[in-house]
This record gives structure tokens, sequence and C-alpha cells, in this order.
């Protein structure tokens, strides 16, 4: 199975499921996830693919992701961010957000997390491009090698 974190536009996601390897795949832009739904038209491959909207990070916080200018198709930098409680989570204080429309608020979670959306009799072949943000997220993943049978790690 491949978990794919940072999946973007899906195209190891496709591409595992094309060759019917069931994949679960995590983004943090919710933009990234709808182009994946889209490409899952007609369902073909609808069966094989758990899609979730969340960050992968070193701790379960609410955070901003930054969506970059770069010509990356939904490249982002994953940043923890204070969140001004003064607005209920709902945005960064006028102090800190320069231009907030390239600002997404989305939930992280920890590698151990996701145990629960891999299937435990195959082996996992997880590909990581979190935007530097690997390092974060290997630190809440004693679970996640301990439970599942990880044979391959790729980062980007």
């Amino acid at each position: 199975q491949l978990v794919d974190l940072g999946c973007n536009t899906g195209v190891y996601t496709l591409l595992a499921a094309r060759l019917g390897r069931p994949v679960l795949a995590v983004d943090a832009l919710p933009a990234n996830l709808a182009l994946l739904q889209l490409a899952l038209r007609p369902a073909l491959f609808f069966d094989l693919i758990t899609s979730l909207h969340n960050a992968v990070y070193s701790k379960r916080i609410r955070m901003f992701v930054d969506i970059t200018d770069e010509p990356n198709l939904g490249g982002m930098d994953v940043k923890e961010h204070t969140i001004d409680h003064q607005t209920r989570n709902r945005s960064l204080s006028l102090s800190q957000a320069e231009d907030s429309s390239h600002r997404v608020l989305v939930d992280a979670v920890c590698l151990d997390d996701l145990v629960p959306y891999v299937r435990h009799d195959l082996s996992v072949f997880l590909k990581m491009d979190i935007e530097g943000a690997e390092a974060h997220a290997l630190r809440c993943a004693d679970h996640f090698f301990s439970a599942l049978d990880v044979r391959v790690v790729q980062m980007e």
C-alpha cells in the first residue's frame, strides 16, 4: 500500500492505484485534493484511494500553511504559526498576516494517527513530500512504524 504524504495532485497516488494498489493520500491543501478527486472520475480507482485533508506534523495542532508562488503546482511552506485566539482561531493577527489569501488553516496530525487508515495485511511504501516538514512528521511516528510493515520510505 502507498501512503502518499503530500500527495499534491496525485501523480504517485494515481500511478499506484493504476497498478491495483490501495493508497492513503494526504495533503494540506483542499485544492490539491479537489484535483485528485476530479482525476478519479469516472470512478475507476475510487475504491482504492482514501484521501485526507490534513498536514502531517510532530503534534496535533491547527496550523497555517503558506501557499508558495513558486512554479511547483500545489507547493506550500509548512510552518507552525501562532493563531490569534481573540478571533477564535479563524485568522492570524493583523501583525502576522501579510496576505491571508495565501494561507490555509489545516489540522495537523501525527503519522501515528494514520494507522487506522492503512491496511495491516499489506506492506507499506511511505512517500513523503511535505515541504521540509518530514523531520517533524517522523518525531510522532513510533506507533506507525511499529504497527505497520513499512518497507520503503521515500522523501522528496
